[in-house]
């Protein structure tokens, strides 16, 4: 039989996540006449004719090659001249050459050569991504660096001589065009600004470079809670390396480029811990988070960033919260990244290991006794689904399905099934299964709950309260006479039958009134990701009445896990 952790899976992959922008702010100083300059963010727009209208610029000038390779040092207009089939250009619309220009975007991580007929100040609103230009080496890079405002970045940190020429060369583009060399490579290193260089490559970096797992910034949807930052520290070096989470500027004005995406509101402030991967048993930690790395000793650290979503809030899935990571250490580094995540939302299936410990004595009508701790613990399961709307369902069986769909984008969709499905879709679903158009599905159910209608039909039975960390949720399970699970009956013993005309004294009817207490405390404390995403602690408890002449009381506590998104049951 196949694991509900498949199933899980499975959901989770289906749900779509939209490409988002967590925004920063850039100001370059463009001099009158030739500039070099370095975008470490996606712009918005990033199209040319948009984001360069009306600024008092004569030409933009990007290499063709994804690594930005120049032969020969020589003055930009003869090297423009010489090779112009290695370039793209932008000349503004309103100019005689616009007609040939084939630089339509300008795209982050790149160097671009810029022409200006005055000076003057560009601003830019954009992404920051992690895209990381080819570097070649043997060869001259129009290039830039992540670094600073400061100025502890210098040359001679970032640029390290090559393996097999110990070649380490530095240029510097005048205004006139010309390059002047930079002999002294303990000059520091100006943010935003690109230069030509050789050397051996750091992906722009310092001491200290960093890696991402996947993606091109820190995104959560739901069902992710953690990613790792990979930090490495070249040898013979040591950094304090800083990791700081902060607010996201406020998404830009005006219309996306084509192959941009439209800014996402963002629904509030990020909220993330951090903890080392090799300590996965420490709790999570707030930030900034503050690592040391030892080129020889310690060369690598992987950083877990787990979203808290706890914090965060509930929202809907519309709700995507941005913020900024920035990693800097004490030689001048620093690199930003987006971080974003889907607020708490509870809908779908969750699953709960119910752990009684707890049991009263029956001793006397109205008199009320406290449970009182067992050591002869029991478990059991218990499921509640939680719908779009927020409203909760006991269930005890619950399937998941592919139903194929006409028309539908995706050729169907998955849906949750309990046994109060409806006979037409029941129909429409085994006849799949038999012409094998639906593969084998997966359920899940619980033994310790039998739920029927006054009619002995199955039921999906409602809860009062919200599923969200201190929320209280109550139900009553009413285990009539002639529910066949009625332990009072036995159809194979006599004395123990079902009655057609029962006396009240012949009707066995047993009430489980069951309340639930999410505990955010007792969540947030786990050293684990997903609080109240993926999963929830809290206490249960139970007053049974019909059983014996008194009430009996137990009490213990739960734990949910998150198994589906799927948010509504019996394809409603």
């Amino acid at each position: 039989m196949r694991s509900w952790s498949l199933l899980a899976a499975l959901i989770l992959c289906i749900d779509v996540f939209p490409a988002l922008g967590q925004w920063v702010e850039r100001e370059y100083q463009i001099e009158s006449g030739w500039n070099a300059v370095f975008l470490d963010v996606e712009p918005y727009p990033s199209a040319c004719s948009e984001l360069l209208d009306g600024l008092p610029i004569q030409g933009v000038w990007s290499r063709r090659d994804d690594g930005s390779t120049i032969k020969v040092v020589g003055p930009i207009p003869d090297l423009l001249s010489r090779e112009q089939e290695l370039w793209r250009v932008y000349y503004p619309q309103d100019t005689p050459h616009s007609s040939i220009n084939n630089l339509t975007h300008l795209e982050v991580g790149r160097a671009f050569l810029i022409q200006a007929s005055q000076s003057f100040t560009w601003n830019v609103e954009g992404r920051p991504l992690f895209i990381d230009r080819e570097w070649r080496q043997g060869s001259l890079n129009l290039a830039g660096f992540y670094a600073g405002d400061g100025n502890d970045a210098t040359f001679m940190d970032f640029l390290s001589p090559e393996s097999d020429t110990g070649i380490r060369l530095a240029y510097d583009l005048l205004p006139t065009g010309g390059w002047t060399e930079i002999t002294d490579l303990s000059t520091s290193i100006e943010a935003g600004k690109a230069y030509l260089v050789q050397g051996e490559s750091k992906r722009g970096a310092g001491a200290v470079q960093t890696e991402v797992g996947t993606g091109f910034s820190f995104e959560y949807p739901r069902g992710t809670n953690s990613q790792t930052l990979k930090l490495i520290c070249e040898e013979g070096q040591s950094r304090n390396v800083q990791i700081a989470l902060g607010n996201s500027a406020d998404i830009p004005d005006g219309s996306p480029s084509l192959g941009q995406d439209p800014p996402i509101p963002i629904a509030g402030p990020i909220a993330a811990r951090w903890k080392l991967a090799e300590h996965p048993s420490d709790p999570w930690k707030d930030f900034p988070a503050t690592v040391r790395m030892d080129g020889s000793a310690t060369p690598e650290a992987e950083i877990r960033i787990a979203i808290d979503r706890l914090t965060m809030g509930s929202g809907s899935p519309n709700d995507i919260n941005q913020g900024i990571l920035t990693v800097t250490d004490d030689g001048g580094y620093s690199r930003q990244y987006g971080i974003s995540g889907e607020r708490l939302d509870p809908t779908g299936l969750w699953m709960g290991t119910v752990t009684l410990d707890a049991v009263s004595m029956p001793f006397e009508q109205g008199i009320e006794q406290i449970p009182e701790y067992t050591p002869a613990k029991t478990e059991f399961r218990i499921l509640i689904h939680v719908d779009e709307n927020g409203d909760l369902k006991l269930i005890d069986e619950a399937t998941q399905m592919w139903r194929p769909i006409g028309n539908h984008p995706d050729g169907g969709e998955f849906v949750l099934l309990t046994r109060s499905i409806p006979d037409d879709l029941s129909n429409e679903l085994k006849a799949g299964l038999r012409d094998g158009s639906i593969p084998d599905p997966l359920r899940i159910s619980t033994v310790n709950f039998d739920l029927r209608d006054n009619d002995n039909a199955p039921v999906d039975l409602p809860i009062t309260g919200g599923f969200v960390p201190g929320a209280t949720l109550e139900t009553t399970v009413l285990l009539r006479d002639e529910n066949p699970t009625n332990p009072f009956h036995h159809k194979y013993h006599p004395d123990l039958t079902v009655f057609e005309n029962p006396l009240p004294s012949e009707v066995w009817n047993i009430n489980r009134e069951i309340s639930l207490f999410i505990d955010p405390e007792e969540s947030a404390e786990e050293a684990e990701a997903g609080w109240g995403d993926s999963w929830l602690r809290g206490t249960y408890s139970e007053r049974i009445t019909g059983i014996h002449e008194y009430d009996i009381q137990v009490a213990g506590s739960v734990y949910f896990r998150h198994l589906s998104r799927i948010g509504a049951l019996n394809g409603e």
